[in-house]
């Protein structure tokens, strides 16, 4: 019981910003993408979309996959890195014989 008429030093705790899990609601959704940063080869499981942008940069496919996945109102959204960059052929189609070309 506190008796805030007295003199003395009146305590106050606060609870330092704790806030409660939330359970999602929906089914997971595995994206696979491609991102300058962040951790490879391994599931994120994205618990606050600001936090993850931050981990994976905004450069390559991952992140702007996440934000349309949840602007759908999925909250279960794992993310998972397979590359640095967009994969590219390269020389598909380029002749290397070499001599005169015969019909």
């Amino acid at each position: 019981m506190a008796y805030s008429y007295l003199p003395g030093v009146q305590v106050t705790t606060l609870d330092g910003g704790l806030a409660t899990s939330t359970v999602p609601s929906s089914r997971s959704t595995l994206i696979l993408g491609t991102s300058g940063q962040g951790p490879a080869n391994e599931p994120y499981n994205v618990t606050d979309r600001a936090l993850a942008a931050q981990v994976f940069g905004l450069s390559g496919s991952l992140i702007r996959a996440c934000e349309e996945v949840s602007s759908g109102g999925s909250d279960n959204i794992i993310l998972f890195r397979i590359g640095t960059k967009q994969a590219a052929l390269v020389g598909v189609g380029l002749d290397n014989t070499t001599g005169t070309v015969t019909p």
